[in-house]
């Protein structure tokens, strides 16, 4: 069925003159309980009952019992690949330990919109009394394409949620990086996202698009020597530079009067020695001033 761009462009402007956000510095006093379904928490009664009692011995086992790996942890698709809870396992966690209806999750504070960031701060109470303080933070906006205000909210919300749950003691293996680093080599691997991006997956996720290996190029084929050209080995440069040698020595044969041995240091030989010719250029070299000493005899 075809959009109605006017009804969109309605609904986006009546969400523009609905979502009430404050930048930062700006955010007024909390409205009163009547404007609002979710009041926020009186400042005289924020901190009321805070460390009043000890969590009882089953509540302990439950709240921070270590996570499992296969169903209580998820990892953000990002090139890094940060290790949370999500937030439906830790409200499982307080209901269990607390009880449902036992524990609460009340906003501290009016939303406030810094950049394209929306934050609000929220307390935990557990059992009627203050457990911890979260920050929470969504990207946020506005546009025809983007999330809504009270989706940016929520998301708001369930990050706030997992920062006052680390306060308690909560999931810390998330913030131990030797455990983050085991739990990704062992249930998550990189995948390409919609842009093509290599993120972070768990393996048990549809999500993503394999990444194609690239294959090794192909080997270029060697240039051959034309027909009929000899091509020489190691055993034949060994035999040429025996020849060659051997030449130079039948030359000082014929001059047992002349200091052989400063002719071959001035070809570069320092040892003045004939078997420490390693090139043919110092063979040739040495050849041809014993060869022009022999034709002035």
């Amino acid at each position: 069925m075809p959009r109605d761009t006017a009804v969109d462009d309605q609904d986006f402007a009546r969400e523009q003159a609905d979502a009430k956000v404050y930048e930062a510095g700006d955010a007024p006093s909390p409205p009163s309980p009547a404007s609002l379904s979710l009041v926020p928490v009186e400042p005289q009664d924020r901190y009321a009952g805070a460390s009043a009692r000890r969590f009882t011995e089953e509540q302990t086992a439950i709240l921070f019992a270590p996570p499992d790996p296969a169903t209580e942890l998820a990892v953000k698709p990002t090139d890094f690949g940060e290790v949370y809870p999500p937030h439906g396992v830790i409200r499982r966690r307080l209901n269990q330990a607390f009880g449902a209806g036992g524990w609460a999750f009340r906003p501290a504070g009016p939303p406030i919109r810094e950049a394209d960031y929306v934050c609000q701060e929220w307390d935990l109470l557990g059992e009627g009394r203050w457990l911890a303080t979260g920050f929470g933070e969504q990207k946020f906006k506005l546009g025809p394409n983007t999330l809504s205000f009270p989706t940016a909210l929520e998301g708001a919300k369930s990050d706030a949620l997992v920062r006052a749950c680390k306060s308690v003691g909560m999931f810390l293996e998330c913030w131990d990086r030797d455990y983050t680093e085991q739990f990704k080599a062992d249930h998550c691997e990189k995948r390409l996202n919609y842009r093509d991006k290599e993120v972070w997956y768990r393996k048990d996720s549809k999500e993503g698009k394999p990444i194609q290996k690239r294959s090794a190029p192909a080997p270029q084929p060697q240039p051959q020597p034309p027909q009929g050209t000899p091509v020489k080995d190691k055993v034949n440069a060994e035999f040429d530079r025996q020849g060659m040698i051997q030449k130079i020595e039948e030359l000082i044969r014929k001059l047992p009067d002349v200091d052989v041995w400063d002719v071959i240091k001035s070809c570069g030989i320092d040892s003045g020695d004939i078997r420490d010719v390693k090139t043919p250029e110092e063979g040739r070299a040495i050849y041809r001033k014993l060869s022009k000493m022999t034709d002035r005899r």
